[in-house]
């Protein structure tokens, strides 16, 4: 009887001024051509940005999925080859997944700085802060792409890449990936001009100097494990210009805990790193960080010690882990921080042989922490070892594990003896098949 009188609802409903039950005008529906109007600035870049977290926490599961910082625990093959050290196959399904969230954060992050741009060449831009966050939103994307892949298509326009021969479509090529640091770069030139002209926005001034000296580091360590297969014998990075950038920064702030994150809830998304991990339990937090539950799939305790102060659980992987943890679907994805500008100094002063430089902000760090300090005595670690270890707990879950377990030739434990990890190193995850499916300019 229920089911007789819903289905007369229905042909009531389908029959009373409407051609069908879809035939409905939703006020929420934006046209194209309304994009066009200045006054949507704001909600264009909110657009991007909301691009960027979805594909942001894509790839730092993928990331850490291929380094030690997550354990396989589920069911799904293609999770475990990732974690056992292979990830070239363009048909895995979790890196295919991955990709067409980040190629669209990529086109919507130029696409909005291209209309932007156009509002303010014709003087219609209301609020250039709205440019600078683009500019902003677009260096995070490209850094995350080349941070992430072998090669990638930038693209031209929607459809134009399923027509062969459009150069525009090709890949960029293994070689030159890392000229997309060099773009993310560039963006943050126009952003930060922007942002120090309305005096104003001191926030976003830290976040762009912090995000340059990032991409600049991360290009120098690009240099060290590539081309594929090749691992530099100083795998030690020194960039000037990104020293000064950190030390910019650092100038600015005394809190040693400040940082630029992504933050996601039941509001706005949730963060996919946290969906596979916390909810699906396909993964659980690696093995060298933390002890798991009963189960063996849960969080149990944090399990990883201090290098110098061998007694004491490394606080700072303990804070991150019980953050992640407690988040649920929610963890927040940490883009850059004040930590990272630490060691971006460190590091570039122990590439130098400057030790009193390096121990000067490594021991910022552990001091904040309350560890005992570096001084690099009979005794301690080596500043080398130091440096590894600072950067594994401080950098925890912020997708660069990946980079140092190759440069540093330190393999995951969890990576296969004849992976593609340790018989290639320096590889990172290809064009996969839903762009070489659609883009006749990707040879398959």
């Amino acid at each position: 009887m229920r089911a007789a009188f819903a289905f007369i609802l229905l042909a009531l409903l389908g029959g009373s001024g409407c051609n069908g039950l879809l035939d409905v005008d939703n006020p929420a529906n934006v046209k194209e051509d309304d994009l066009d109007d200045p006054t949507a600035a704001p909600a264009i870049v909110n657009g991007a940005l909301s691009e960027l977290a979805s594909a942001y926490a894509s790839f730092l599961m993928d990331n850490g999925a291929a380094s030690d910082e997550f354990t396989f625990t589920g069911s799904r093959d293609a999770w475990f080859q990732i974690d056992m050290g292979n990830w070239s196959d363009p048909n895995n399904e979790f890196s295919d997944a991955t990709f067409p969230l980040v190629a669209r954060a990529r086109w919507w992050s130029d696409e909005a700085i291209g209309r932007l741009e156009a509002f303010r060449a014709d003087g219609k831009l209301i609020n250039p802060t709205d440019l600078a966050r683009a500019y902003l939103i677009a260096a995070v994307t490209y850094t995350m792409i080349a941070d992430h892949y072998d090669d990638f298509v930038i693209g031209s326009d929607r459809q134009k890449c399923a027509t062969p021969g459009v150069p525009a479509c090709a890949p960029v090529g293994e070689t030159r990936m890392a000229e997309l640091y060099d773009r993310a770069i560039a963006y943050i030139d126009r952003g930060l001009e922007l942002a120090r002209a309305s005096g104003s926005n001191a926030a976003l001034e830290l976040q762009l100097m912090a995000m340059r000296a990032r991409a600049g580091f991360q290009k120098g360590i690009w240099t060290r494990i590539n081309p594929r297969g090749t691992i530099a014998a100083d795998p030690l990075v020194s960039s000037p210009s990104a020293a000064a950038d950190a030390a910019a920064v650092l100038a600015r702030t005394s809190d040693v805990d400040w940082r630029f994150a992504l933050a996601y809830s039941a509001t706005t998304q949730a963060s996919s790193t946290g969906a596979w991990v916390n909810a699906r339990l396909e993964f659980r937090m690696g093995d060298p960080y933390i002890e798991p539950s009963a189960n063996g799939r849960d969080f149990g305790r944090t399990t990883i010690t201090d290098l110098i102060d061998a007694a004491t659980v490394s606080p700072i992987v303990d804070r991150i882990a019980r953050e992640f943890d407690h988040a649920g679907l929610y963890p927040p994805a940490v883009i850059v921080s004040a930590r990272e500008m630490h060691l971006i100094l460190a590091e570039s002063r122990l590439a130098e042989g400057d030790l009193s430089g390096f121990a000067e902000h490594v021991n910022a760090l552990r001091g904040a922490d309350g560890l005992s300090a570096w001084t690099g005595h009979a005794g301690q670690p080596t500043a080398r070892a130091m440096l590894v270890h600072m950067r594994q707990t401080n950098l925890f879950l912020q997708g660069r594990r990946l980079h140092d377990h190759y440069r540093f030739r330190i393999p995951s434990v969890d990576w296969a003896a004849r992976s593609e990890a340790i018989l290639m190193p320096g590889t990172y995850f290809p064009i996969t098949r839903i762009e070489r499916d659609a883009n006749p300019n990707v040879p398959r």
